[in-house]
């Protein structure tokens, strides 16, 4: 089966910045596009992690980072 990483990194965009702007809007926030679509693209570095070799251990470390800072990047 054939993976186009293109096609999985533009899907996790969209759907990172579908799910940033719900929850922007649930919790009545005002949040620039701009922030939403950096944190989309922060988000999908996620995705890129996976098809590296690392422990389990490691890939739980890294979306925890990865987490905080589209954490830290929507709230600045």
């Amino acid at each position: 089966m054939t993976v186009y990483i293109d096609l999985v990194m533009l899907l996790n965009i969209v759907l990172d910045s579908i799910l940033l702007m719900s929850v922007s809007v649930l919790l009545g926030r005002n949040v620039r596009i701009k922030r939403i679509v950096l944190g989309s693209l922060i988000g999908s570095l996620s995705t890129l992690i996976l098809f590296i070799s690392i422990t389990s251990l490691e890939l739980l470390i890294l979306k925890f980072i990865l987490g905080i800072i589209i954490f830290i990047t929507l709230t600045l």
